[in-house]
């Protein structure tokens, strides 16, 4: 490579780190965790006391729970000593996506509508409490939602169709 063109592809990737900053500061450090194959996964979501443990139970899809992982002391919220584990129907089946920030103790996640309910549900996990967020699209046949950016304070979130590489067709959703 010559030293010009090297010099160039500096220059493009330090534009790139310096939006991809700006980006991180308005959305905080956040993941999105999509789920495409069938296989097992354990994710720890970092600053927080949580891990989510995505499992593959084969043609039925991925499934997701919730996993309190260190000793309970003082404000647990919901959680117990004996019960450190949370997974329940409606937000638990065929997952395609979770979405999940640094330091903050709040998921959303994406089901299909093949063996799961084809909505986003938000989780507040300190509560152990989840409630379905409102779309304006509707899922079409063969069609998944995936979770690509979410603004936690706003309450404000976008995503994509997984058939929609190039996400020309994103949507917003609030909860």
């Amino acid at each position: 490579m010559k030293w010009k063109d090297y010099r160039k592809n500096c220059i493009i990737l330090t534009v790139f780190l310096a939006m991809s900053a700006s980006v991180n500061q308005a959305f905080g450090d956040s993941r999105s965790y999509v789920s495409s194959g069938c296989y097992n996964d354990q994710i720890t979501i970092p600053k927080t006391p949580f891990r989510f443990e995505v499992f593959c139970e084969g043609a039925i899809g991925n499934y997701l729970s919730v996993t309190f992982q260190r000793l309970l002391q003082g404000n647990t919220g919901s959680w117990q000593e004996t019960a450190r584990h949370w997974q329940e129907e409606p937000w638990t089946s065929d997952i395609t996506s979770v979405f999940f920030s640094d330091g903050i103790s709040q998921l959303l996640v994406s089901t299909s509508d093949i063996y799961g309910t084809g909505k986003i549900y938000y989780l507040d996990l300190i509560k152990k409490k989840s409630t379905e967020v409102k779309t304006k699209k509707k899922l079409l046949e063969d069609e998944r939602f995936v979770i690509s950016e979410v603004d936690w304070k706003k309450k404000k979130g976008f995503g994509f169709y997984d058939n929609d590489p190039k996400q020309k067709n994103k949507f917003e959703f609030y909860w």
